[in-house]
């Protein structure tokens, strides 16, 4: 109350937001505005062209002939995107979290008694459950953490969880290089980079 010593404050300060907002008819206006006066200050420059003489840096001839320089950011004769199909906001919201982690661990203590005998990836997929019953127990689990079932992003990101799950499951169960070998083998990306070497469309760029 403001009449006991350190009470209330009458009629104190109140924070307030003097900002405003413009529409685009204003701002166009004031765009011209600020242009026009760079152009009458001869402050404005329009490149029509940019040309080099001379590159100055490392040239290379990709396998496709193409002549492209270093320093970085060069783009080959085949370029693999990243699949991100997969990447909802589900699945981002499950690997934040760290739950495939979580979930793929207790899973390898439940089968550890059966894992003692497990010594290749194969055998691996014929101890842990099916990729339904998996992935069902995977959303639960998830759900029960604090990230709730949506059931048409979790379909959208199907073959992501189930393939980090098993990789994860793999890492703890088998070791770091059957874990790559895992995270590979579900891999687009991976798949499509392998079938590009094979049939001969990658190799080392050359100098010149």
């Amino acid at each position: 109350s403001p009449q006991w010593k350190g009470g209330g404050v009458v009629f104190a300060p109140v924070p307030r937001d003097y900002s405003f907002k413009m529409n685009k008819k204003e701002k166009r206006a004031a765009l011209k505005s600020v242009l026009s006066d760079k152009v009458a200050m001869s402050k404005l420059i329009v490149l029509d062209e940019l040309k080099f003489d001379e590159i100055k840096t490392k040239k290379f001839k990709t396998v496709g002939g193409r002549t492209v320089y270093g320093g970085g950011g060069i783009m080959p004769d085949l370029f693999v995107a990243q699949d991100t199909t997969g990447f909802t906001s589900y699945y981002v919201n499950a690997v934040n979290s760290g739950l495939l982690q979580k979930f793929a661990f207790q899973l390898v203590e439940k089968y550890r008694p059966v894992l003692k005998g497990v010594k290749t990836l194969d055998q691996l997929k014929r101890v842990i459950p099916r990729d339904d019953t998996l992935l069902n127990n995977f959303v639960s689990f998830a759900a029960v953490n604090g990230v709730p079932a949506r059931w048409y992003y979790i379909n959208q990101s199907r073959q992501l969880l189930l393939g980090q799950i098993k990789a994860l499951v793999a890492l703890d169960a088998l070791g770091y290089s059957d874990y790559i070998k895992s995270i590979n083998d579900g891999d687009n990306t991976f798949r499509r980079a392998v079938d590009a070497m094979q049939k001969g469309l990658s190799s080392e760029m050359t100098s010149k």
